[in-house]
């Protein structure tokens, strides 16, 4: 029988500028860096407290967190369509048999999909929680 150390649970907080969120397509920002060899993130929960300052952004994109190479995404929220300032969880999304959500020693990051944001001024502090497992 072998005894494992368990993963404890961290936290995280980071803030995205106006310049941040119209570039999160093009270049996501990291929320946790790779781990290592032998090692995955794995994300637990995700929150956004958004500031408005109109306009809104005109590209009406999700944010999702994912980690770079997974074909699936852990959280997403429609949230650069508001036009009011709001604080809220990130939906989770429900991956389905043969997704790959988990990779091994890469970064975990928060993106714009499908294009970068244009034409808004909002700010937003992403809050989040995770761990760090051994494979």
């Amino acid at each position: 029988m072998s005894i494992k150390i368990p993963a404890f649970v961290r936290e995280g907080e980071i803030s995205l500028s106006v310049a941040e969120i119209k570039d999160l397509f093009t270049n996501p920002k990291v929320l946790v860096e790779a781990p290592g060899a032998g090692k995955a993130i794995e994300m637990l929960t995700c929150a956004i407290d958004y500031s408005f300052v109109g306009p809104a952004y005109a590209t009406e994109a999700n944010l999702i967190v994912h980690q770079l190479g997974a074909g699936a995404s852990y959280f997403e929220y429609a949230l650069l369509a508001d036009v009011a300032s709001s604080f809220g969880r990130m939906n989770g999304i429900l991956d389905t048999p043969g997704d790959t959500i988990i990779t091994e020693d890469t970064d975990a990051v928060i993106s714009a999909e499908g294009a970068d944001p244009t034409a808004g001024n909002s700010t937003a502090i992403v809050y989040f929680t995770y761990r760090i497992i051994n494979l």
